[in-house]
């Protein structure tokens, strides 16, 4: 006899379980240029690369650190950035909405910060598909510092489009 499946409520809280019981272990992974003086400002060595460059790999790492992609977040959950607005009343629980929603790789890169000020706006799409016609951003300030996963969805057409000061990236180079 077949059992029924377990509630959504079980789901989530064994997820968010075995996601905080692995952050124990997780290493941080970063390149011998990287480091994070606070959780939302990252050091990068940038006389090695162009600054939109070292913006897209800030805001890969970011969003790595914060548990939207498939590898382990960031072990110390002082690290952990909320966004804006979170429905979520644990980490751990956080965590595990985040798991796995964004694909690694950045899609595009605007030439402009949070609403439109000086630095820069990263664009991720969603991992496996979902969603195509919209994507989640990283937004820094030019010296990548107050890095945030903006609340809103963002409309990737702008990138292929080229509109606003967005441009798509060579994703065969990353």
């Amino acid at each position: 006899m077949m059992r029924p499946p377990p509630p959504l409520a079980a789901v989530i809280v064994g997820l968010a379980v075995a996601l905080t019981s692995s952050l124990a272990g997780a290493a941080e992974p970063r390149g011998p240029d990287f480091a994070w003086p606070t959780p939302q400002t990252c050091r990068i060595e940038q006389s090695k690369l162009p600054a939109a460059d070292a913006a897209v790999l800030c805001a890969g790492r970011f969003i790595a650190r914060n548990g939207y992609t498939q590898e382990p977040p960031v072990s110390d959950e002082a690290q952990i950035t909320s966004e804006s607005i979170e429905w979520s009343r644990s980490v751990g629980e956080m965590l595990a909405s985040r798991h796995g929603t964004l694909e690694p790789q950045a899609y595009g890169i605007c030439d402009h910060g949070h609403w439109q000020e000086p630095g820069y706006t990263v664009v991720f799409r969603y991992a496996g598909g979902e969603a195509p016609d919209r994507a989640r951003t990283v937004t820094m300030t030019p010296e990548f510092g107050d890095l945030r996963v903006e609340h809103q969805d963002f409309i990737p057409d702008v990138v292929t489009r080229r509109a606003h000061g967005c441009r798509p990236l060579d994703t065969r180079r990353r």
